[in-house]
């Protein structure tokens, strides 16, 4: 199954629905590994930066990855942590209330859990901790723009 998903993704590399059958398939298969390396190379291209249903896609697999692999704790919170912000202003923008609420309680609970996540200072941590900040910044001038 893989090797034909990674045949038509060949062909058609800007579906994200054929990416996001392969994530889910890797996830599935528990090889969260290609899973979190598949979705980072994807999202070096950007190509699916305003598509709902490819950033939750990534949400999740960042999600169950930095719960399961403490040696990349920080690169995968890092991304995970930009994910959620990509995702929140296209909720509040095409999103229904529920799906909205859901987004901000998703980006709550990455807050929370981040003030009880041990992390040790390193240049990745530092360059981190900045990134949130600003993260959450763009994601209070975005609600406040929507508003």
């Amino acid at each position: 199954m893989e090797l034909l998903l990674s045949d038509e993704l060949t062909r058609r590399a800007r579906e994200s629905s054929l990416h996001i059958k392969l994530v889910k398939m890797y996830l599935d298969a528990e090889l969260y590994e290609q899973a979190f390396q598949h979705c980072i190379s994807v999202q070096k291209t950007s190509v699916f930066d305003h598509e709902v249903d490819w950033l939750e896609c990534i949400c999740e697999t960042f999600e169950v990855y930095k719960d399961i692999n403490d040696d990349q704790k920080i690169v995968s919170l890092l991304h995970y942590a930009q994910s959620l912000v990509k995702l929140l202003p296209l909720h509040l923008k095409l999103s229904d209330i529920p799906s909205c609420e859901k987004a901000l309680r998703r980006l709550d609970s990455f807050y929370s859990d981040l003030r009880n996540t041990p992390i040790s200072i390193t240049e990745h941590a530092v360059e981190f901790f900045f990134f949130v900040d600003l993260t959450a910044f763009i994601v209070i001038c975005e609600i406040h723009r929507l508003a």
